[in-house]
């Protein structure tokens, strides 16, 4: 028998070397499938390169340019809170976004506090550092003509502003929902 193939075998090209036809079969299936998997796409973890809200929700991977053009030009928080401008010194969180968040207790932070002391927070009293990168993407906004930012401080404002009362941002272009945890990653996306 030992002319005898097997029937759950095949030769493989010159080699004679057997291969279940099972196992052939999955291997063939799991090449046909590649195609398709990657083209799912799903909402980043981070904002990479999704300069704007909708971009980032969308997971939209299309290129428009060079890397210098899709870069999102913002300054982090470390940046803002050692060069923070003196025309901000006293400007409170409230005031700009309309309401307070909260430590990492939970208590919401008194109506006074300044974008500048937020910077300063740390971990303990600024949850998930929501606070921190609301106000660099704001100071990044404000300096968009400088820092070739390209999201405008209404568009800051009225992310976080939704953050602060409804616990989301829905974006209005896409539907598409953030809750605070991933807006702070959104605007963390926006730094180079």
């Amino acid at each position: 028998m030992a002319n005898d193939m097997d029937k759950n075998t095949e030769l493989m090209g010159d080699k004679h070397s057997p291969q279940p036809a099972r196992r052939k079969f999955l291997i063939k299936s799991a090449a046909a499938s590649v195609p398709v998997i990657l083209t799912v796409t799903s909402r980043p973890a981070m904002g990479g390169n999704f300069c704007t809200p909708s971009g980032f929700l969308s997971g939209n991977l299309s290129d428009h340019g060079d890397d210098h053009d899709r870069s999102c030009n913002g300054l982090s928080p470390g940046y803002w809170k050692h060069s923070f401008p003196k025309q901000f010194e006293d400007v409170r969180f409230s005031r700009v976004f309309g309401g307070v968040w909260v430590d990492g207790r939970g208590v919401p932070w008194e109506p006074d506090t300044t974008l500048k002391q937020v910077l300063h927070f740390r971990g303990n009293e600024d949850r998930y550092r929501f606070g921190a990168h609301a106000v660099a993407a704001y100071l990044n906004a404000e300096h968009r003509i400088r820092l070739h930012y390209p999201m405008e401080v209404d568009t800051v404002i009225d992310i976080v502003r939704q953050v602060l009362t409804v616990g989301m941002y829905t974006d209005p272009s896409t539907g598409l929902s953030m809750d605070a945890m991933e807006v702070k990653e959104f605007f963390e996306g926006t730094y180079h």
